[in-house]
């Protein structure tokens, strides 16, 4: 049962990253359409990999360890398709912003891995994702929702600061999320591979969030709508 249970909240998050991609790609669209199209094509491709996954989950023993191969493959694409877009769009990229921007990836790097280079510590992997979540609501480690929530905060300021960086095209909560995933796949895996903690796939989904709160703060107080040029 918690295997199913398993795989049913992995088809969850996949869900919801395969929403931020449609999101993303719905929003440079020509026309509005074609989003019915998209989305039908996006949830068929969807329902193939979550059948996909399925078989080979079932295949290894119904190890969470394949999921998470499939959420690597993910960030890895996520984080190439950013790239491009911003690689396109450098010319029109906010150069004190990215300074700063830079300054803040420095202390995320630091805060995740470089202040734990030099311990001993012991490899660890968290693989059910939302678990935090359901141990709550089932009145069972409520501390854990604060280390998710703080993980959360530590995300915000990259969906703030991507508004500052990113040309008009590129802002949106979309962007934000798909970077914050990106970027925290690569920190668990480095801290898996490096024996530098605890491989968490709930640390993943508090810090795409918190990236995409950011972005969805930005947007709900107006600061990214063209101004109105006053008339005299």
């Amino acid at each position: 049962m918690m295997n199913q249970m398993t795989f049913f909240l992995w088809a969850l998050f996949f869900l919801m990253i395969w929403g931020g991609a449609l999101w993303a790609t719905g929003r440079s669209l020509p026309s509005r359409r074609a989003l019915p199209v998209l989305t039908g094509v996006f949830l068929g491709l969807y329902l193939c990999c979550l059948g996909f996954a399925w078989l080979l989950y079932d295949y290894f023993g119904r190890e969470p360890l394949v999921l998470y191969g499939f959420l690597v493959l993910w960030a890895i694409g996520a984080g190439a398709h950013l790239a491009r877009l911003f690689w396109r769009a450098r010319g029109q990229i906010n150069r004190r912003a990215a300074g700063l921007f830079g300054s803040y990836l420095v202390v995320v790097l630091f805060i995740t891995l470089f202040s734990r280079l030099g311990e001993s510590r012991q490899a660890a992997l968290e693989l059910i994702p939302f678990e935090n979540l359901l141990r709550a609501l089932s009145g069972a480690g409520i501390g854990a929702l604060g280390h998710s929530f703080l993980n959360l905060l530590l995300f915000v300021p990259a969906g703030l600061l991507l508004f500052r960086l990113c040309p008009a095209r590129l802002r949106g909560v979309d962007t934000a999320f798909l970077f914050g995933l990106a970027l925290s796949v690569a920190i668990e895996t480095i801290q898996l591979a490096a024996h530098l903690g605890t491989c968490d796939v709930n640390d993943i989904v508090s810090n795409a969030l918190g990236a995409a709160v950011g972005a969805l703060f930005v947007s709900l107080s107006g600061a990214d709508r063209p101004r109105r040029s006053t008339r005299y």
